[in-house]
C-alpha cells in the first residue's frame, strides 16, 4: 500500500512512473493494457483477433489480481479500447473484445459494461493494434 492508501502495480519499468493498475478504495484503474505480458520473450499474437483475446485475458487478470473474484471480468463497468488506424474496424473490435470477455465471464451477457473505442494513429509498441483501459469495482 502507498502512503496515499492507493494499491499501485508498476507498468514495466517502474522507473517510468506508470502504474498498470491502481486500487482507490473500491474501485479498480487499468491503464494500457495490452496483448502483450512486457516479458521480452513472449511475441504479440500478430492478428487483431489473437490481440483481442490476449487483452482480454490480461484485463481478466488484472481485474482478478485486485477483485480476488470468480468472474474477474464481471466487475468491468467502464472500458475503452484504443485500435491503431487501419489495424480493423473499430466496430468489429469491440464485438470481438465484448465476446472474449463474455467466454471468460458469462454473466457478463445480461450486465455488460459501458464501453467505447477509439481510433489511434500509434500506440507505445509497434507492433500492437489495440490497448484497453478498465474502470472496475470492487463489490464484496
Amino acid at each position: 500500500m502507498d502512503m496515499d492508501g492507493f494499491r499501485r502495480v508498476p507498468c514495466g519499468n517502474p522507473k517510468d512512473g506508470l502504474a498498470a493498475s491502481l486500487v482507490a478504495g473500491r474501485a479498480i484503474f487499468l491503464s494500457g493494457i495490452s496483448a502483450s505480458n512486457g516479458a521480452a520473450s513472449e511475441s504479440v499474437p500478430g492478428t487483431i483477433e489473437g490481440q483481442v483475446r490476449a487483452a482480454a485475458r490480461n484485463v481478466n487478470n488484472a481485474l482478478g489480481l485486485a477483485a480476488w473474484t470468480e468472474e474477474p471480468l464481471s466487475r468491468m463497468v467502464k472500458y475503452t479500447v484504443y485500435v491503431k488506424k487501419g489495424a480493423a474496424d473499430p466496430g468489429y473490435v469491440m464485438r470481438l473484445f465484448n465476446e472474449e470477455c463474455q467466454k471468460l465471464a458469462p454473466t457478463l451477457a445480461g450486465r455488460p459494461g459501458a464501453g467505447n473505442c477509439a481510433v489511434v494513429s500509434q500506440l507505445m509498441q509497434e507492433d500492437l493494434m489495440l490497448m484497453v483501459d478498465v474502470i472496475g469495482v470492487i463489490t464484496e
